[in-house]
């Protein structure tokens, strides 16, 4: 579930879709959740559910089994697991996470990370999130890792979505793009515009260096497709720096189903 749209597959085999359902997500919860069982209807074909993941935009209590806040999506913060779906499956078979960590962990174990030990995941997109995957698994040690909403900047720009002050979320999400920039990123073809997000989004990224150490950064997202516009000044930004060395930067090559691919991959490693 994102905050832009909401994808809902099966897998008979946790290798590839079988097949899948992809929506604009509706920010009325009973019709979202209308939604989510239909589309859960037609990707099972009447077959047995054996597991369900969820991704979604925020961070969740694995103990309490509830939203604890999700702030791509604040209609769910507060509420259990089952307020998203109906369906008789038992609570044991049901495993949530937050999205950015399953499209990690898909590109830790499928995409171009998968020969690194160390992977960090950041996604551009409606909202900016990440996580630190280790030995092809999330880092419970940063379980609840959200580096979209690091300060970067003390007396900056207050974020519309979490209401902090300076963080990398009022910058560099796509909510933000709009907000600053009054243009889709998806339109934007003005480089000074690439320039200065590249910038900051370097600066973003010497705070995950200095976290997490990743052998491989893989970046994913809607704003993340417009790569090759930020990265000359992203590249030119971080090697000004001497203090850490700048490991390969990528574009995601799931993009769009490393969340379901994570999903999938999460189920295999807990089930």
């Amino acid at each position: 579930l994102g905050g832009t749209s909401t994808r809902v597959a099966s897998s008979k085999d946790l290798k590839t879709i079988h097949k899948m359902e992809v929506f604009h997500t509706e920010h009325d919860l009973s019709h979202e959740k209308k939604l989510i069982n239909q589309a859960i209807a037609t990707v099972i074909e009447k077959e047995r559910v054996d597991n369900i993941s969820i991704g979604v935009p925020g961070i969740v209590d694995r103990y309490a089994r509830t939203f604890r806040r999700i702030v791509n999506y604040p209609e769910l913060t507060g509420k259990s697991y089952e307020a998203l779906f109906d369906l008789d499956v038992p609570n044991s078979r049901i495993v949530v996470e937050n999205d950015a960590a399953l499209a990690g962990l898909a590109e830790a174990n499928r995409g171009e990370a998968a020969d690194h030990r160390v992977v960090a995941y950041l996604t551009l997109s409606t909202g900016f999130g990440g996580v630190r995957i280790q030995d092809k698994k999330i880092s419970r040690v940063q379980g609840n890792s959200e580096p979209g909403h690091m300060i970067i900047d003390i007396k900056g720009r207050e974020d519309s979505v979490c209401g902090q002050k300076g963080c990398v979320h009022s910058y560099l999400s796509g909510v933000a793009f709009k907000e600053l920039y009054k243009i889709e990123p998806s339109e934007c073809k003005a480089p000074k515009i690439w320039n200065e997000y590249g910038s900051r989004l370097a600066v973003a990224i010497i705070n995950v260096l200095a976290m997490w150490e990743p052998g491989i950064i893989v970046l994913g997202g809607s704003v993340a497709s417009q790569f090759d516009m930020f990265e000359p000044a992203m590249h030119d930004a971080l090697v000004a720096q001497n203090l850490f060395d700048v490991p390969k930067i990528v574009h995601s090559e799931l993009d769009g189903m490393n969340g379901i691919l994570g999903g999938f991959d999460l189920i295999k490693q807990l089930f």
